[in-house]
């Protein structure tokens, strides 16, 4: 294991370079365990995601879970499978639909076929953590505890977010 992860949980080592998500079937959760603010929001849906590569990493197919919860993970929503090249860069994805979001109570995560993508990144934040969970969470999971934690570390992934104050999961 690299040095300064810290980890929690039974399961499979991570990979032994400090950026690169672990080898095999896993959904890999950004999780901030720091307070947040419960007052202002608008209800949101995520309209599109994105992953920001460096290079050194493995290409494979990937796909976004909207998860919710922890411990307890539940799986709210998820996009399609789309193949991340190897390639440094920052790759956007649109979802054919719309999924209700919060980041105050959900939290971004690829679930990926092959591993060893180049996507973490060390935080200066103990508060930053990344959750490995294995085997990969089916759309349908509840109740579901990460198998391994990363403190101070952070998964590359964005969120694109866009006002839905009539709930139809289209942005308004």
């Amino acid at each position: 294991m690299a040095a300064g992860a810290a980890t929690a949980g039974p399961a499979g080592s991570a990979s032994q370079e400090p950026g690169l998500t672990p080898d095999g079937p896993a959904t890999i959760r950004a999780f901030f365990n720091g307070p947040s603010t419960l007052e202002g929001r608008p209800p949101e849906v995520l309209v599109r995601w994105g992953l920001t590569v460096l290079p050194g990493g493995n290409g494979g197919a990937v796909r976004l879970q909207v998860l919710n919860g922890s411990p307890g993970v539940r799986v709210v929503g998820s996009s399609p499978g789309v193949q991340l090249p190897a390639e440094a860069g920052t790759y956007e994805f649109d979802l054919p639909w719309g999924i209700p979001y919060d980041p105050r109570q959900h939290g971004l995560a690829i679930e990926q076929e092959t591993g060893g993508h180049q996507l973490l990144e060390p935080s200066e934040r103990p508060e930053d953590e990344v959750h490995l969970f294995r085997p990969p969470l089916a759309d349908d999971a509840q109740g579901a505890t990460a198998t391994q934690t990363l403190t101070s570390r952070r998964l590359r992934i964005t969120g694109v977010t866009e006002t839905d104050l009539d709930g139809d999961l289209v942005g308004d």
